[in-house]
């Protein structure tokens, strides 16, 4: 099958025109386990549409689910879109910068609320963060953070954003957000293992029974002292590497989406040169074999020599030396920058050619032959037929 189509009505789902039930009939699990049952008949390059016909207005939080946590969860093998109202929306760009995980759709889960709150009110009524509750994870590639994300009601939810450092994984600071989107009081206390920690926020603050609270209408911020200036460096940190490991895959979106995932949790553990080391070394057996990772999550021997098995080379004395023709399957056109001390050089790559554009002149043998490739000028390396 190429396409799947969902249509969520108020209470009822169709798949393809077809009945599939009522929200009503099952908990959250189960209704995730039929909708996805639905999507594993689409082969490789299927497709899914998510359509709003009446659910959004008449739950917010079902929609939220169902758009902000199962459907990345299903582009990470089809392609998926959601229309609401006149609007189409591509969610794949963005689900291949992030992986989130989904607690609290069965009973099996554990939920608490996050360290280092330990107690939330919405209207002066406590809110409980237990098994029966929806929250999420996502590691955000884009900025090296962890956003987690509590539903605490039909109005109202709270995240928390956590910054850690490149190549330690040391937390840096975080901001707790909790919003509405009605006019409601909102409190939240802090736990005593924070006390010390500088907190700044838009809430004031008030003692109720033996606790301090944070206090504010509609949107209530905390975050840690120099949070902002932390996040805009983590930032540029995050862009700069990417700028620098940046590969454009015109097919292929799971590759693509495994090859930064894994990018990201390189740069967590080491520094830029010891990845670059990493990508030129020799290659292993299951280098570039991004299969593997449904039973082995180890970065390290996946990415070992992925550039040289890439491009069928590696650098020798300022020279690209290309010595076979790259190991990975080539669908469509695939191109990188390649950054080194004192030259860059972008290289294109299809089935059947191979070209380089450098920064300034370099020297590249290839099939016995050296060809001096000028600046600024795409040079084929070699072709097929």
């Amino acid at each position: 099958m190429k396409k799947i189509v969902f249509c969520f009505k108020a209470t009822v789902i169709y798949s393809n025109n077809h009945f599939l039930g009522h929200w009503t009939d099952a908990n959250y699990q189960k209704i995730y386990d039929k909708l996805t049952l639905a999507c594993e008949t689409l082969d490789a390059n299927g497709y899914i549409q998510i359509i709003d016909e009446g659910l959004a207005e008449n739950n917010q939080t079902k929609w939220t689910i169902l758009t902000q946590l199962w459907a990345y969860h299903w582009a990470k093998s089809w392609r998926v879109a959601i229309k609401q109202a006149t609007q189409w929306l591509e969610i794949n760009d963005s689900a291949q910068w992030c992986e989130r995980r989904c607690y609290g759709l069965n009973d099996k889960m554990d939920a608490r609320i996050p360290i280092p709150l330990v107690k939330i009110a919405v209207n002066q009524q406590d809110m409980t963060v237990d098994e029966q509750s929806i929250w999420s994870i996502s590691e955000e590639y884009l900025y090296g953070c962890q956003l987690m994300t509590y539903v605490l009601t039909n109005h109202c939810q709270l995240t928390i954003l956590k910054l850690r450092s490149v190549g330690t994984q040391q937390w840096l600071g975080q901001r707790i957000t909790m919003t509405t989107n009605q006019a409601t009081p909102m409190a939240l206390a802090l736990s005593n293992q924070v006390e010390q920690v500088d907190w700044t926020s838009n809430g004031q603050l008030r003692q109720i029974g033996q606790q301090t609270f944070y206090v504010s209408h509609d949107r209530l911020v905390l975050e840690t002292r120099l949070f902002k200036e932390e996040l805009e460096q983590q930032r540029g940190l995050w862009h700069h590497y990417w700028q620098l490991f940046a590969i454009a895959w015109e097919k292929d979106y799971r590759w693509a989406r495994l090859y930064q995932r894994l990018m990201y949790e390189i740069y967590l553990r080491k520094s830029i040169q010891e990845i670059q080391d990493l990508l030129w070394a020799p290659p292993l057996d299951v280098t570039g074999d991004f299969a593997c990772l449904a039973w082995q999550c180890d970065w390290q021997p996946v990415l070992t020599g992925f550039w040289r098995q890439l491009i069928g080379g590696h650098m020798i004395d300022g020279q690209l030396v290309i010595v076979d023709w790259p190991q990975l399957p080539l669908l469509g056109k695939r191109e990188l920058t390649i950054h080194l001390d004192q030259q860059k050089f972008k290289i294109r790559l299809t089935e059947w050619q191979m070209a380089v554009q450098p920064s300034k002149p370099l020297s590249v043998v290839s099939q016995q032959r050296q060809i001096l490739c000028p600046r600024q000028c795409w040079t084929v390396i070699w072709q097929n037929g």
